[in-house]
């Protein structure tokens, strides 16, 4: 099997100027549910929403300040997420990016959009039944297995140009057939993750500007490293079914 690990560094390297400047996306991912007030809380070089009691606590504008955060942030990370795709496309085919292409990145970008926001509600809506019901276990597992279809969801749409349907239906399958590739990222997201949590933790009680450097630090490294470089690992990926672009 190539190693698609030394692949994902490479194109990352290869055309970093281009990944950091589409990286701010993620930044501004991450920057809207600190300062729209959102019930959030920064952990493993991420944001995430609060559930539990806070669905018996809110008013109409927490909601609604909630709803326009979320398709504001998820609307960043489209973005973000279609135009590395397309990078490690561009790449991996020798194709440059013309009119016709600019005028799709509309179009990737909505589609992705829309798989991200109803991952979004179904994660939502289980945490509340979760909550409710005390099945907070069983909804992570409902959530865990949704996310097996929309795991290399953006990359279908993007690379293959499929329609939300068929990229739902064709991750799942990409995944049992090459399940390496999966745990492949899992354990090096996990890897890199852990490693990030250790350093930030060692810096514990600094601030910068108010902010706390450890969580400044943590949520940087995260845009402009951790999420491309997970998102090229995944394009590097689904990559693999083709012989000729193994390389």
């Amino acid at each position: 099997m190539p190693n698609v690990i030394e692949a994902t560094f490479s194109a990352y390297l290869k055309n970093i100027k281009q990944v950091l400047f589409f990286s701010f996306s993620f930044l501004i991912t991450f920057l809207i549910p600190i300062f729209a007030g959102m019930p959030t809380f920064i952990a493993l070089a991420g944001i995430f929403l609060r559930s539990g009691g806070i669905f018996l606590t809110l008013t109409l504008k927490d909601s609604l300040v909630i709803a326009f955060s979320t398709l504001a942030s998820l609307f960043f990370l489209s973005i973000g997420i279609v135009a590395i795709n397309l990078l490690i496309k561009a790449q991996k085919t020798y194709t440059r990016t013309s009119k016709s292409k600019i005028s799709e990145f509309s179009i990737y970008t909505f589609k992705v959009f829309l798989i991200l926001l109803v991952f979004s509600f179904f994660q939502i809506a289980f945490s509340l039944l979760g909550y409710l019901y005390n099945l907070q276990e069983a909804m992570y597992i409902f959530v865990f297995i949704l996310s097996l279809f929309i795991f290399y969801a953006p990359a279908g749409v993007v690379i293959d140009e499929l329609n939300i349907k068929n990229s739902l239906v064709y991750s799942i399958k990409f995944i049992f057939r090459k399940p390496q590739y999966f745990l492949i990222w899992l354990i090096f997201g996990i890897f890199i993750i852990s490693a990030i949590t250790f350093v930030c933790s060692a810096i514990q009680g600094f601030f910068l500007f108010g902010f706390p450097l450890s969580e400044f630090l943590a949520l940087a490294i995260n845009s402009f490293f951790v999420a491309p470089m997970l998102i090229i690992l995944q394009a590097e990926s689904f990559l693999r079914k083709y012989p000729l672009l193994k390389k």
